[in-house]
């Protein structure tokens, strides 16, 4: 029988499992709010971005440049660059265990001698218990990439994982206890991801056969003279990742301090589990163009066969985005009520982040493109001037406007920094990012 991903374009398998992924985010998500107060939602919804915040540490921007280098390389480079990932990944992500590892047994060891109950803590503090297995799950995904299994990978961190969560949540709220408190969530995100690293090391155990990522490791690391080029990337990509996680973090943090009502938190947490579905047709349209976009630029053949693909792909997901708006003006009650009647409230702010999350869209391939062609620097630096802007903005938007504010000053400053960053590719590159400019 022939493999799925030899029948079906990568793209497509891709959106598909990302897909399904954020359909088993949803209802984990789902499952949370209807168990929890709004407030306690909203809590909960700040420890997963700080989990997010783990994983981009984990990753230390290796993902970044694997795309942009590893397709380049001869073979030999190649198994340089993967001896290089590999020894980057494992200091990092030792490092973060390392630091993380005594929170988490301090924390567990007042809880057991009674000196400080989960219950007493900030969810988000509480969540950092499992910080430590949530690394090294994100670490053997890692090496699954690295082992030339990205699909897997991608499986493991959609689909197994939230529907792991979604298992876990379930048998504690129906068979253990009724009421999930934060030292019920502790255990949950425990067990689940005690079992997900079990899991994920014994497939990448028996499924990495193809490199002996164990004898590279053990292997003296060899000099490469793109080295120093492969680091400086890395540093900027993960830079980059973290400034992408803080900006949702930053939100979420801003309504907290400045609203002082966590309902409104968990509401608009509850938005962005929805809007996630415009962010999987977004980072995954051009997914396998990204090797090719770096030298894509040196040729005007090479040019010319890059806008033939991307306008095809531009077309596909441009039709998918406008299809989920559609589906969203007419059921985005229904949406949020899943989540409880009290969601209803967030309905104005829904609709505004999915108008900032169709402007994230059609500015994506601009920054994109000037990530990958040496324009990182510049990149980073709009990013790092976007946070400063959007803290300045989001606070003063949610004092006058609540959560609605929060997601207007997003799509302001979403539509501005988009609009630079596309003119700054249209200096640099002609190139038609909409199909026909």
């Amino acid at each position: 029988m022939r493999p799925l991903k030899s029948i079906i374009n990568p793209t497509k398998l891709l959106l598909l499992i990302s897909f399904l992924g954020t359909i088993c985010q949803y209802l984990f998500n789902v499952f949370m709010a209807r168990h929890l107060s709004a407030d306690q939602y909203g809590n909960f919804s700040l420890g997963l971005g700080c989990f997010n915040i783990v994983a981009a540490g984990c990753i230390f921007g290796t993902d970044g440049s694997s795309r942009r280098y590893l397709h380049s390389l001869t073979s030999s480079g190649q198994n340089i660059f993967i001896q290089w990932t590999l020894h980057v990944l494992l200091k990092a992500s030792i490092v973060l265990i390392i630091a993380l590892l005594p929170i988490s047994l301090s924390l567990y060891w007042m809880h057991s001698g009674g000196l400080q109950s989960f219950n007493n803590y900030h969810i988000a503090i509480g969540m950092l218990t499992a910080a430590p297995l949530f690394a090294t799950f994100t670490l053997i995904l890692n090496f699954l990439n690295i082992s030339k299994k990205p699909f897997a990978s991608h499986v493991f961190n959609s689909i197994v994982q939230y529907g792991m969560l979604l298992l876990f949540s379930f048998c504690s709220a129906y068979f253990f206890m009724q009421n999930l408190d934060n030292a019920s969530l502790i255990i949950i995100f425990t067990g689940s991801y005690l079992c997900l690293c079990v899991l994920a090391g014994v497939y990448f155990y028996y499924a990495s056969g193809s490199i002996n990522l164990f004898k590279l490791l053990a292997h003296k690391i060899k000099i490469h003279k793109q080295e120093r080029i492969w680091n400086t990337f890395a540093k900027k990509s993960l830079l980059n990742g973290l400034g992408y996680n803080l900006l949702w973090l930053m939100d979420i943090l801003i309504i907290e301090i400045i609203a002082r009502n966590e309902d409104l938190v968990g509401f608009f947490s509850a938005c962005t589990v929805i809007t996630a579905f415009y962010w999987i047709i977004t980072k995954n349209f051009l997914c396998t163009l990204k090797p090719t976009i770096s030298n894509a630029f040196e040729t005007k053949e090479r040019q010319a066969q890059l806008q033939e693909s991307y306008n095809k792909k531009f077309k596909t997901a441009l039709l998918l985005i406008s299809t989920l708006s559609i589906i969203l003006i007419f059921y985005h009650q229904t949406m949020l009520l899943a989540f409880g009647k009290a969601y209803v409230k967030a309905t104005s702010t829904l609709l505004i982040l999915s108008a900032n999350c169709i402007v994230c869209f059609l500015f994506y391939a601009a920054r994109l493109f000037l990530m990958y062609t040496g324009y990182e620097t510049k990149v980073l630096n709009i990013y790092l001037v976007k946070i400063v802007i959007l803290i300045l903005t989001c606070s003063v938007f949610t004092y006058y406007f609540s959560i609605e504010g929060t997601a207007l000053a997003d799509l302001f400053i979403s539509s501005i920094f988009g609009t630079y960053m596309y003119y700054c590719f249209k200096k640099a590159y002609r190139f038609k990012l909409f199909v026909i400019f």
